[in-house]
């Protein structure tokens, strides 16, 4: 969950401020923001029920398509659960 805040002073995602509004990209709209925002750590039963699901495919970045296990991936499964990874290696 975010929360999203709409003020005087701009607009806010929990605490990262959104510094670019409105960049149109190939399959929506991009808001560049000043922070990272971390989801919050999951439990054990996401993680085992994760391992039953089907992987449909993995994504980079800008939304291509990928096998690699570089940088940025996130994984998108049959029950639509979403999984953001960064690798390192």
């Amino acid at each position: 969950e975010l929360m999203v805040t709409i003020d005087a002073n701009g607009v806010m995602i929990d605490n990262a401020m959104v510094t670019i509004a409105d960049i149109v990209a190939d399959n929506g709209v991009v808001h560049v923001i000043n922070a990272v925002l971390i989801p919050e750590i999951s439990s054990i039963d996401d993680n085992i029920n994760t391992q039953e699901d089907q992987l449909l495919y993995s994504i980079d970045y800008l939304g291509r398509k990928t096998d690699s296990k570089k940088g940025l991936v996130i994984e998108i499964y049959e029950s639509g659960k979403i999984i953001k990874s960064y690798f390192t290696k």
